[in-house]
């Protein structure tokens, strides 16, 4: 079953991008052994959708697999989750629907009341925590860094170095 997102006007780096080119979701099925079916899925999801589609294919006993994104610079931000389950086709598809149900029609209330947004990320970072004193404006440079004592090559040259223009 194909799951596109059409709903959503997606750029990446400011370029606008259709939804064939990476924002349509999937659920399949196929067969497995003792009268079970093994269903598979990616999930394309906005940043509020996450948390509402995890729990709702968490609580029907549906495996979430994997989180990530497939963008830098994509807005809105994109995630898929992966998604797996054993059952029969009936009992899987009873379980899966609740959180295809929430994919494009999840708002700040259906998330739970959980919505941190921007102000939240800039009082975390304004906190003085280690985690945020340790990179907060500062520009890291473009290299690949070994551990202390070790020495590997990246594409050609040793780590760390820049090549001069």
């Amino acid at each position: 079953m194909n799951i596109p997102r059409n709903d959503v006007a997606v750029t990446v780096a400011n370029v606008k991008t259709p939804t064939p080119f990476g924002f349509g979701g999937w659920i399949a099925m196929s067969k497995g052994t003792g009268g079970m079916e093994v269903m598979m899925g990616d999930l394309v999801l906005l940043e509020n959708e996450v948390n509402p589609v995890m729990s709702a294919l968490l609580d029907n006993g549906i495996d979430v697999t994997a989180l990530h994104n497939h963008f830098f610079y994509d807005q809105p931000h994109m995630y898929y989750m992966h998604v797996h389950g054993h059952g029969t086709a009936m009992d899987l598809a009873r379980k899966v629907k609740p959180a295809i149900d929430l994919i494009g029609r999840t708002s700040r209330a259906a998330a739970g009341g959980y919505w941190p947004g921007p102000a939240a990320a800039a009082r975390s970072a304004r906190s003085g925590s280690a985690a945020s004193r340790s990179t907060a404006g500062r520009r890291l440079p473009r290299s690949w860094r070994s551990p202390p004592g070790r020495r590997f090559r990246s594409p050609g040259r040793p780590a760390g170095r820049r090549r001069r223009r």
